[in-house]
């Protein structure tokens, strides 16, 4: 059982869709550059009201 497991698991890394990879690379790095946008948003906002109270 635990061979079978074992090599079930080496060959689904064996077994890699690049394409489908890729693909899911680039939304992933879509989605941190519009995360890295809002927070930059967050904070130019955070800085503007904590000028309001200085």
């Amino acid at each position: 059982s635990l061979g079978t497991n074992l090599q079930a698991t080496v060959n689904s890394l064996q077994a890699v869709d690049q394409t489908a990879l890729q693909a899911q690379l680039q939304q992933l790095n879509n989605q941190q550059s519009v995360d890295y946008y809002l927070v930059s948003q967050m904070n130019t906002a955070a800085q503007a009201v904590l000028t309001l109270f200085r």
